[in-house]
């Protein structure tokens, strides 16, 4: 798998104020953007080619933020998404980009730390979909999974009354086939085109696999006031007793290849004297 989408768009409701003035992606979670923990997660996963949607209005301070991707090795094309239609819409706008079999779609705003779960699965070849499944305590307020009388999947989007915990975090796989099931989704009543009607339809085909992450694999989703001080929280704690930094594109690059130590370095004397800069010139 070489390829991924980045969904990056969205009003941010539920962050707002803080989303007035900039993309819910583009939060500081702890001490870095929101979309440098995605961008690190597919590095190490050995993707290098990633398609970011996002609207209108944000794609200039992308642009800014991100470059091309030149600067860590990869590859990275910013799409528009003209108004927020849903995540299974973004698959049609980055159509004519997926060139590979396979390839995996990230909400931004969903951070995976731990394990080597999602890399494996990078690694393999998917047979239609493939989705992950967490144990939540507040599985209304996610995507839920749950067996159907027939033994098939069943996926409902932020049900009042669950039947089961377990959760679909925003990671989903998808080959090819994908492409040719996008045009018998229609919009829900929420007026977007749903992932979770995407996922049914493979899931009536049986095409749909699950894996579910095993304990002491960390997925967090930054959608409220809430998680995001708990993310931040967290990443702090872990990397002040680990001495390490979790979500960094240049140190990633670095482990995976992509740079050199050359590269690093003038990477290094372009950024302002900081703790982010003094962290990754140690591995120089």
């Amino acid at each position: 798998m070489k390829q991924a989408i980045i969904m990056a768009g969205g009003l941010g409701t539920r962050l707002f104020p803080s989303t007035i003035i900039g993309n819910k992606q583009l939060v500081t979670v702890y001490d870095k953007p929101l979309i440098y923990y995605s961008i690190s997660l597919l590095i190490g996963a050995s993707i290098r080619d990633i398609i970011i949607i996002t609207s209108p209005k944000d794609v200039n301070d992308f642009q800014q933020l991100l470059g091309d991707g030149s600067q860590w090795g990869i590859k990275i094309r910013l799409l528009i998404q003209d108004c927020p239609n849903g995540i299974t819409e973004g698959i049609e706008i980055a159509k004519k980009q997926i060139y590979t079999q396979e390839f995996v779609l990230v909400l931004g705003d969903n951070l995976l730390l731990g394990g080597t779960t999602f890399q494996s699965i990078a690694q393999t070849l998917i047979q239609g979909a493939l989705i992950l499944s967490y144990e939540s305590p507040t599985p209304s307020e996610f995507g839920v999974l749950s067996r159907r009388k027939d033994g098939r999947y069943l996926i409902e989007e932020k049900p009042a009354n669950p039947k089961s915990r377990l959760v679909i975090p925003g990671f989903y796989f998808f080959n090819q086939k994908v492409f040719d099931l996008l045009p018998t989704i229609k919009k829900s009543q929420r007026g977007e085109f749903e992932i979770s009607d995407l996922l049914m339809v493979f899931a009536d085909c049986e095409e749909l696999e699950v894996i579910n992450l095993p304990k002491g694999q960390v997925w967090l989703d930054i959608g409220k006031p809430e998680s995001l001080a708990q993310a931040t929280s967290y990443l702090a704690t872990i990397e002040a007793r680990q001495g390490v930094k979790l979500g960094c594109p240049e140190e990633d690059a670095l482990t995976m290849g992509y740079i050199s130590k050359k590269n690093l370095k003038d990477l290094c004397k372009n950024m302002p004297i900081c703790p982010y800069r003094s962290y990754l010139e140690k591995n120089l």
